[in-house]
């Protein structure tokens, strides 16, 4: 990536999403935010069927599509709403769906991805919105004058990233670590194109056990966090992010707003080891 887009964020650091903050914080809060025609789910095994996350549904028949393991969207239908089974352990994950009770789908096309958590789409949602082409990008490197623009916008040195995909040349995705100011620790997703930087800040106090999730160490683990998808909205980027824990999984819906992430709609699946 060759253009270096102007500073236009403020150095301080902001606080966590309100939803990531409640979600992260109150795990049984499975659904927040008021946005239609989008919900959270997971899959079976095969990537066959799926459950919503959310216990309640206006109208579930009304979410007709997903998104395929090759990010391409792929028709569902919804069957019924399904009782647990006495066995449920609670895991809202694919080795435990068959027990699980919830609002039941399923692909009448494709194959979704149990690696990730799954997005539920209606056709409404999707037509005031075009989806983005997201091109992976595994580089190991950040270009020179581009990093230190980051670096000194956050006024931090990175410790570790992972870039999140690109959508062309100038405009890309990077989810990144800053070094440790005593015990101030910093994290952030940050979109890039031509013109600005996007934020979403997880600023956090150092412990060696658990900063910015259950037992991670101190580590945010740039590696597992996921971008799922990417919307253009009159003329800004909405995005879905999946962030993998040691206790399960915090998906969220955001949406640019100036020079920050704003969430639109969070939820979150346990999935913590037995």
């Amino acid at each position: 990536m060759e253009v270096i887009p102007p500073v236009k964020d403020s150095a301080v650091i902001k606080t966590v999403s309100d939803t990531a903050k409640t979600v992260l914080e109150n795990p049984e809060q499975k659904e927040t935010g008021s946005v239609t025609g989008i919900e959270f789910a997971f899959c079976n095994e095969a990537g066959t069927q799926l459950l919503a996350l959310a216990d309640s549904l206006a109208d579930p028949s009304s979410l007709t599509k997903s998104f395929s393991d090759e990010r391409k969207l792929i028709p569902v239908s919804f069957v019924k709403k399904r009782i647990a089974d006495k066995e449920d352990n609670g895991r809202q994950t694919y080795y435990n769906f068959e027990k699980c009770g919830g609002y039941f789908f399923e692909t009448t096309s494709g194959k979704v991805s149990h690696d990730s958590s799954n997005v539920l789409l209606s056709e409404k949602f999707l037509k005031e919105r075009k989806l983005v082409s997201l091109v992976p990008n595994n580089s190991t490197n950040i270009p020179g004058p581009l990093r230190m623009r980051i670096e000194q916008s956050k006024a931090r040195k990175i410790k570790k990233f992972k870039c999140l995909g690109q959508i062309d040349n100038a405009s890309c995705f990077y989810i990144i670590e800053f070094e440790r100011k005593k015990d101030s620790c910093l994290a952030a997703l940050v979109y890039i194109n031509k013109e600005k930087f996007v934020w979403l800040n997880f600023p956090a106090k150092y412990n060696d056990i658990s900063v910015w999730r259950v037992d991670d160490g101190g580590e945010f683990g740039v590696d597992y966090y996921n971008l799922l998808t990417v919307f253009e909205y009159k003329g800004i980027i909405e995005i879905v992010v999946d962030w993998i824990g040691a206790e399960g999984f915090s998906i969220e819906f955001l949406r640019e707003k100036g020079n920050e992430f704003k969430s639109m709609k969070g939820s979150y699946r346990y999935a913590a080891p037995l």
